[in-house]
């Protein structure tokens, strides 16, 4: 396999060589396929190979994916690492990861059980070499799980995550690890010669080498999340680089080096005065990752460079675009906001921001922060209106399980910006007006509408969970929400659940779409809306409107109703 030792001149290569019968108490499995090409599609997103290894004994996975071309920016290649059943079908127990095939992106992993059920997750490592990408995860529970086989893999287009490849997978069979070789046992000396006659002593055979494992270093850098960030003109926005040694060797002297393009400044955390975009890592030891918080503020749309490097000119490079969106306004007073009561003092009380997460399983990780007074902050979304906290909380889930959601006391020095939040700590700059609490960002202010007012709004939500066209299959999700100004309101939801993948599998499918739901709202004092159903049921939720311009645009840009935020259809 030609490509794998010139993509992996390291320890990682060793055994990705043939395939063979396995000596006794063999712990290693590979596999590769060859794939037509496809003139149809772009070089960049045709798959024309695969080969995969799997150590069972130390629990290291390996991909390595041939294009036809070099890989198309920002498309998403996913895929399963299972165990065969006995009607041949690649299934759980496994691991399915996801991960860009472009730029320079962690992948992101999930561990099943023999059920289907997820027991862990975590990124893993990415390197590419032309038309080649690796991937490389470890450190997961991996070891002992008896992966023997690929399920099929696909890629997708990384902007709207339509599936535009999908190729067969293949078994895993165990690998025979080549053995060292001793040194020949040594000759006996050949005898002098006698004084009337010549003879020409053969040279001694040269002795064989032994098989040498050479332990190296291997970087690869990238931002958490997506490639493309839409920021406000003149605010900080928190990233975070994740820079991993995905080899078997220590990575000594690694510095990361973070710049802006023209009107884009940048801050790493830990970075000194005079070099603030520089950060010295030291010994990133072998298999081990580092995060770094890098603070960025853009005044034109532009970029964001990073480049990690080692000792032995090691180096991983990416970088991330930046789009500028209108900063809101972040007072609370303007637009439908009600006035704070007298109870309500300092620069936070009263106040309502929200944020998401993206992962490759998800499409939405929301989380919100009520400011209640001075002194008391609600985490998470409350569940019918403004909260009141006297005193600590912890709200339990729908199993009787506690979250980390409830009343927490809070802390806040206007000048420093400092802000903790229960046991988290973060930042708040009434200039930019976002607030981060640990690793999460809560980019956007919600306006808390007044007690009866109405609005005119037709909004929808969709999502998915799962990894789509995979054996274990996904749930998609499209939501339509709309409000009248006559006190009318309509909710219309359906669901799409698959598993299987068409080739190993069965593709499975079904669709569940319930009446729309229909009846009279009315927003009540503290941000609660009441919902009266014309089947009699009555439910009193959440709701915060979001800010264009500093002023509530429920109609441009949406309203968030518990949890779920909904926004106006982009294609109308």
């Amino acid at each position: 396999m030609p490509v794998v030792r010139r993509l992996l001149p390291s320890a990682l290569a060793v055994g990705l060589v043939s395939l063979a019968a396995a000596p006794a108490g063999a712990t290693q499995f590979g596999g590769a396929a060859d794939y037509p090409a496809d003139g149809a599609l772009p070089g960049g997103r045709d798959i024309v190979r695969a080969e995969a290894r799997y150590d069972d004994a130390s629990g290291a996975l390996l991909l390595v994916t041939t294009f036809r071309a070099a890989p198309t920016q920002a498309d998403v290649l996913a895929g399963a690492f299972g165990v065969r059943g006995a009607d041949g079908a690649c299934n759980f127990p496994g691991v399915v990861f996801a991960g860009a095939t472009g730029i320079a992106f962690n992948t992101q992993w999930s561990r099943y059980d023999a059920g289907g059920s997820v027991v862990a997750r975590g990124s893993g490592a990415r390197q590419a070499d032309g038309t080649t990408v690796l991937y490389a995860l470890a450190s997961g529970g991996f070891a002992g799980q008896g992966y023997n086989c690929i399920a099929s893999l696909q890629v997708s287009d990384g902007s709207s995550s339509a599936v535009v490849k999908r190729v067969d997978g293949f078994a895993l069979t165990p690998v025979a690890t080549p053995q060292p070789q001793p040194d020949p046992a040594p000759t006996a000396p050949a005898p002098a010669p006698g004084p009337t006659t010549t003879t020409t002593n053969p040279p001694p055979p040269t002795p064989a080498r032994r098989a040498v494992v050479r332990k190296v270093a291997r970087l690869s850098a990238g931002v958490v999340g997506t490639a493309t960030r839409v920021v406000a003109k003149g605010r900080w926005t928190t990233l975070k680089l994740r820079v991993v040694n995905g080899g078997t060797a220590d990575a000594k002297r690694t510095t990361v080096t973070v710049s802006g393009t023209r009107g884009v400044t940048v801050k790493v955390a830990g970075a000194p005065r005079k070099r603030p975009g520089t950060r010295a890592l030291k010994t990133l030891k072998a298999g081990k990752a580092s995060t770094l918080t890098v603070k960025v503020r853009a005044t034109r749309a532009g970029s964001v460079r990073f480049r990690a490097a080692a000792a032995g000119r090691l180096s991983a490079s990416g970088q991330v675009a930046l789009k500028l969106k209108r900063a809101p306004t972040p007072s609370p007073r303007r637009g439908t906001a009600p006035r704070p009561r007298p109870a309500l003092t300092g620069p936070l009380a009263g106040r309502y921001f929200w944020g998401t997460e993206i992962d490759p399983m998800y499409a939405w990780d929301n989380h919100a922060v009520w400011f209640v007074d001075d002194r008391w902050a609600y985490y998470g979304f409350p569940p019918a209106g403004r909260p009141k906290c006297t005193g600590p909380t912890t709200v339990t889930d729908d199993k009787g399980r506690a979250t980390d959601e409830g009343c927490r006391p809070y802390t806040y020095d206007a000048r420093s910006g400092r802000l903790t939040v229960g046991s988290l700590a973060g930042t708040f700059r009434a200039k930019d007006g976002d607030v981060t609490l640990g690793e999460l960002d809560f980019n956007w202010e919600l306006t808390i509408p007044s007690a009866g007012a109405r609005y005119e709004a037709d909004l929808e939500h969709r999502g998915f969970s799962g990894m789509c066209g995979l054996i274990m299959g996904c749930t998609t999700w499209h939501y339509l929400f709309a409000l009248r100004a006559d006190g009318r309101f309509m909710r219309s939801n359906s669901t799409t659940t698959t598993m299987g993948d068409g080739t190993s599998t069965p593709f499975v499918w079904g669709s569940s779409m319930p009446p729309d739901k229909t009846g009279t709202y009315e927003i009540l004092a503290g941000g609660a809306i009441r919902f009266r159903y014309l089947d009699g049921r009555v439910a009193t939720e959440t709701i915060g409107i979001e800010r264009s311009r500093g002023k509530p645009d429920a109609a441009g840009r949406g309203i968030v109703i518990g949890d779920t935020n909904y926004y106006p259809d982009d294609d109308d």
